[in-house]
């Protein structure tokens, strides 16, 4: 007990001072932002927490209720509420990561990759650290909170994780799928995967009914006509796959045309933005694929997003935890297998990590443009991989000759 305390505590410091200097080189989402007055969803959550007791009746900031209850029953500003609920939510995260990998892992190293690698996930803490007034953060807490609870087969923490889940965003129900997956295992009869799927709804049950209580209780000011905005989305999506429009506020190339338009739209729902660590989930992907399909539901239901909201990076990123477990897997295989030594992990993770203090100029530099000296750094780890490889085969293949001889 007294161990998991000074562990929790060193992580929690870490955690800090990692969080203080991306925030220091991070030009937050204030009034005094040259962006704050674009069509942002931080409006709509200001506004929820100025009208409690009473409910903001705008879709679907309505329904999102625990972050701004949160900063109402807070002694300070809506800014410093937001600012608080954000900052110890991205703290309990990476908490959560480290204990989340410290069970799947056995070595020392792995957690702390974790925590590292998190950090560097530009629209998961950074973006959320620029816009800290929204609800995001504190969702993704609940989501790896529900994660854990899975793996230590703990169903109270999971029904209350989910439960509070909801009540922050509605995202959390990509998560209740992983119950059945995580859990699932191949060599059990046909009764046990029946009573698992009974399981699985027994304890999500709770969530949902909130969910649907929610709706029904809480009845927008305006119509929130489910078939026409999913009509909308869709057309915007399958446009802007097809590169009839750009999902850029302004084109990169002059007389940008189809062709672009769709290679970068498929860029920013895929490198632009999980990052680098994709290279790694996609080489060790054959060694990975029981653990892929365990966390399938997290990636699949991410993506499926993109046809009910007109997000980008941010919506692909709320399948986080099961990119940061898949790489932490990658890297064990590559150290298992390969025999590459898990310290360039390590050195590697903490300078990717640094890298996105270097553009710090504008939001753009922040976030998009991280991402790709990010992805630059990451091909760079690729290729010190592979001269590993080359050079061990090498010096393998003149032992052989020189045996022959």
């Amino acid at each position: 007990m007294k161990r998991n305390f000074v562990e929790i505590l060193v992580v929690v410091l870490i955690s800090i001072l990692i969080l203080l200097l991306i925030t220091l080189s991070s030009d937050l989402m204030t009034k005094s932002h040259v962006l704050y007055y674009n069509s942002w969803m931080h409006f709509g959550y200001i506004k929820t927490a100025k009208s409690f007791p009473d409910i903001n009746l705008t879709a679907p900031f309505c329904w999102r209720l625990l972050a701004p209850f949160l900063v109402y029953i807070f002694p300070f500003s809506i800014e410093t509420g937001y600012l608080l609920v954000t900052f110890s939510s991205i703290v309990a995260s990476s908490v959560l990561i480290y204990f989340i990998a410290k069970y799947l892992f056995t070595e020392l190293y792995y957690p702390w990759i974790g925590v590292l690698t998190y950090f560097s996930l530009i629209f998961v803490v950074r973006m959320n650290v620029i816009e800290f007034i929204s609800v995001d953060s504190l969702a993704f807490m609940f989501m790896l909170l529900s994660i854990y609870s899975i793996y230590k087969k703990n169903n109270l923490l999971f029904i209350i994780s989910t439960t509070l889940g909801i009540l922050t965003k509605e995202t959390l129900f990509i998560v209740f799928p992983l119950y059945f997956t995580l859990n699932y295992r191949s060599h059990y009869n046909r009764g046990y995967y029946y009573n698992l799927i009974y399981r699985t709804f027994l304890v999500s049950l709770p969530a949902i009914i909130i969910y649907i209580f929610l709706r029904i209780l809480i009845i927008p000011k305006e119509p929130y006509n489910y078939f026409e905005l999913l009509t909308y989305i869709s057309k915007y999506r399958f446009d802007s796959i097809l590169g009839l429009i750009s999902t850029l506020n302004k084109n990169l190339f002059v007389h940008q045309n189809a062709f672009e338009n769709i290679l970068i739209n498929i860029y920013r729902i895929t490198f632009g933005a999980i990052g680098p660590i994709i290279f790694f989930i996609i080489l060790k992907s054959k060694a990975n694929l029981s653990n892929i399909l365990r966390l399938s539901p997290l990636i699949v239901l991410s993506f499926l997003q993109i046809f009910i909201a007109i997000d980008n990076e941010r919506l692909i990123m709320t399948g986080f935890p099961a990119y940061v477990l898949l790489y932490l897997y990658s890297i064990y295989f590559l150290v298992k297998e390969n025999n590459i030594d898990i310290k360039y992990f390590i050195i590697y993770s903490i300078i990717n990590l640094i890298s996105q203090f270097v553009l710090t100029k504008d939001y753009y530099q922040q976030t998009y443009y991280s991402v790709v000296l990010q992805l630059i750094l990451g091909l760079l780890m690729l290729a010190v991989i592979y001269m590993k490889f080359y050079i061990r085969s090498s010096k393998q293949y003149k032992r052989e000759k020189q045996t022959e001889q």
